[in-house]
């Protein structure tokens, strides 16, 4: 949990029982002063952290060690700012230890050696991004304010999937891709109710909870 830098606490760490806070990682990173305002945190926690935000109005990504210390190796004192865009909201670490990150209606891929991945572009018409996750089979999956889109590896979207790429939906709360590659919909409350829908790859509602 994040409040204005801080993590409050950490739950089921690696080495931790689950429920637990691992005290051995450090609640208040060490590292410069100055440092980005954290938005979305992710990556694998056995390797490192990665930290997205803002800093001094730009958007900004940086690294933290598995102790929780800022890895000062990375970037310009931990972290690397992107003049232009004004925060990244989500970050997400491929398989291939590519890191995306995303602002609202951007999304830039980093090499492991942190230099910007020419070949991936975003898709036109992608916007209000809230979140980036991978698919079953290692997609990128885009999620946003209107439903969720899948990638293809160089940004495009995967017209196999959905309605040429994306399956949109409205007055949802919360959007999920399964591991058997089905999507589930949670939908905002009505009359105290919340519904919960099971649908295709491409749409099909295939079951509904109440």
């Amino acid at each position: 949990h994040n409040y204005k830098n801080t993590f409050l606490r950490i739950v089921s760490f690696p080495g931790s029982a689950s429920g637990t806070v691992n005290l051995s990682f450090n609640s208040q990173p060490s590292g410069p002063g100055n440092y980005p305002r954290v938005l979305d945190i992710g990556g694998d926690f056995e390797k490192g952290v990665y930290v997205v935000g803002a800093h001094n109005g730009d958007a900004a990504i940086g690294r933290w060690l598995t102790n929780g210390n800022v890895d000062l190796n990375f970037g310009n004192n931990g972290f690397l700012s992107f003049a232009n865009i004004d925060s990244f909201t989500a970050v997400l670490v491929q398989t291939d230890d590519k890191v995306l990150v995303a602002s609202k209606n951007q999304i830039i891929r980093l090499f492991p050696d942190w230099s910007t991945d020419p070949s991936f572009q975003l898709s036109a018409g992608i916007s209000g991004i809230r979140d980036l996750s991978l698919s079953p089979d290692d997609q990128i999956v885009v999620h946003t304010l209107s439903g969720i889109s899948v990638l293809l590896d160089d940004g495009q979207l995967d017209n196999s999937f959905g309605n040429a790429g994306t399956l949109a939906f409205s007055n949802f709360r919360e959007i999920q891709m399964l591991p058997d590659g089905n999507v589930m919909v949670l939908y905002n409350q009505t009359n105290h109710f919340a519904t919960l829908q099971k649908l295709s790859p491409q749409g099909v509602l295939l079951e509904t909870f109440n």
